[in-house]
């Protein structure tokens, strides 16, 4: 009807962000940027001498929560350089919670936690065999 459509870079759709070449990298930073509150609860918590049990708890529940937010739809999609980067944000609070030990792998078989990447992979894997 003669109306103009504005054209933007990036779009916010049901809560994931996606660029006009349907890249996620916008969406990650959103979702760094999300967990840092949480983060610094997370730090606050182990200064206060909460057990590492209860803080992997906080972690689960307040940060992989917003890692993992609709990532059925968005994380098969991402880089290498955007799956590093929510690995970085496991990595920091695994550092946090078992300061002693500087092995990724070892504080994650401590914890009995997946890698992160591991962990959105199997959920997008789920998401589809539920589909078909």
């Amino acid at each position: 009807n003669g109306c103009e459509i504005e054209q933007k870079e990036e779009v916010k759709l049901l809560g994931v962000t996606f660029d006009s070449h349907m890249g996620f990298s916008a969406h990650v930073e959103n979702i760094n940027r999300r967990t840092k509150p949480a983060f610094r609860a997370l730090i606050r918590l182990k200064k206060a001498g909460i057990t590492p049990i209860n803080l992997v708890h906080f972690y689960k529940s307040r940060i992989v929560s917003i890692l993992a937010d609709c990532s059925p739809s968005w994380y098969p999609y991402i880089s290498g350089n955007d799956k590093t980067k929510l690995e970085r944000v496991e990595r920091l609070c695994l550092r946090i919670i078992l300061p002693n030990i500087d092995s990724y792998v070892e504080q994650l078989v401590l914890l009995n936690l997946s890698p992160i990447n591991a962990q959105l992979d199997a959920s997008y894997t789920r998401y589809i065999e539920e589909i078909k």
